[in-house]
């Protein structure tokens, strides 16, 4: 069986855009990569049944959207502002959320029935600073809906959790929440119930768990995802839970590894800590079928497959990889 991905790049060095391709499940081999669109600094990417949504960086910057199935494009949504660094979907499929980390906002566009950009209708500045060097201002790094239909924004500058309602077509600020000091916050992932969130941070290197409920976040444990007697530097990147519920993952750039968690109830055990493979492993995603973990690694260009044992948790690199420049973000449609 083959599943079909997709890779999200910058553009800076030898970069395309973003590619295609495709999984062979039962080798467990990257097969057929090809770039869909030569699309400046496509970093991030996100998907409805009708389309897929590309970040662009220009003299204008926003969002691209190409039809699924023949990747046409379909038409942009640009605006004389900085760049995006997270895409996502409401479930209802009617709006993608952008954060822009250097800007600091949470950006709300409107679809069409077809899957083409409406508009961009709404755009919230977040603000605040934090201790450290990077924390000068508000740098929102991630925007998505929680399962319960409430909008969170993570600001790295800020040290802050955002809650949102979209009402009238507008991002409405509920509430915001303080992580720990210089903690950076990147990232989110959430358990299938929903009610435990865990940040990954991206200054401290740590899984901060929250309990989580109609919009409020309470902390109740963090986790570093670095051996103790790492002294050297490293930043958080993508943090992914298994979909069986059972293991959390951490990409560590700089440490070049990803962390393993066993998930029990809302508490974390840390299982392993494993070499990617490469520099700067900036995003990974896993299979649908739990099987494999895909790592994108920025700086060395390489692409790297593991197995990954449903019982244990534990990931076994595959000798295959693939060449992909300057990739940043891997999504499975």
């Amino acid at each position: 069986m083959t599943m079909k991905g997709y890779f999200g790049t910058y553009t800076k060095r030898d970069g395309e855009g973003f590619y295609q391709f495709d999984f062979n499940e039962k080798k467990g081999i990257i097969e057929s990569v090809e770039v869909v669109d030569s699309l400046a600094n496509s970093t991030y990417l996100a998907h409805t049944d009708q389309a897929i949504y590309a970040i662009y960086k220009g003299e204008h910057s926003g969002i691209v959207a190409y039809d699924r199935s023949t990747h046409n494009k379909l038409n942009d949504c640009l605006y004389p502002c900085g760049s995006g660094c997270y895409l996502a979907v409401t479930k209802d499929q009617r709006y993608v959320l952008e954060a822009s980390y250097g800007d600091g906002e949470c950006r709300l566009y409107k679809l069409n029935e077809d899957g083409s950009i409406h508009d961009r209708v709404d755009v919230y500045k977040v603000s605040g600073n934090g201790p450290h060097e990077r924390q000068d201002t508000a740098h929102t790094h991630f925007l998505d809906e929680a399962p319960d239909g409430y909008i969170i924004g993570v600001d790295l500058g800020a040290d802050k959790l955002l809650t949102f309602t979209i009402e009238d077509e507008h991002l409405n600020l509920i509430q915001s929440f303080d992580v720990p000091e210089g903690a950076g916050p990147r990232h989110i992932a959430w358990n299938a119930n929903g009610d435990i969130a865990y940040v990954f941070t991206e200054l401290s290197n740590e899984i901060l768990v929250y309990r989580y409920r109609e919009g409020s976040f309470e902390m109740i444990e963090r986790h570093s995802t670095l051996p103790v007697e790492y002294t050297g530097h490293s930043q958080g990147a993508a943090v992914r839970l298994s979909h069986d519920g059972k293991h959390l993952y951490a990409s560590n750039r700089g440490h070049q590894s990803i962390a393993i968690f066993g998930v029990n109830g809302a508490e974390l055990n840390l299982i392993d800590i494993v070499s990617t493979g490469g520099d700067w492993p900036r995003d990974f995603n896993i299979t649908k079928d739990d099987q494999y973990l895909i790592v994108a690694h920025e700086k060395s260009d390489n692409v790297t497959t593991f197995k990954r044992d449903e019982v244990t948790g534990r990931l076994q690199k595959l000798e295959d990889e693939v060449h992909v420049p300057e990739a940043v973000c891997v999504m499975f449609t």
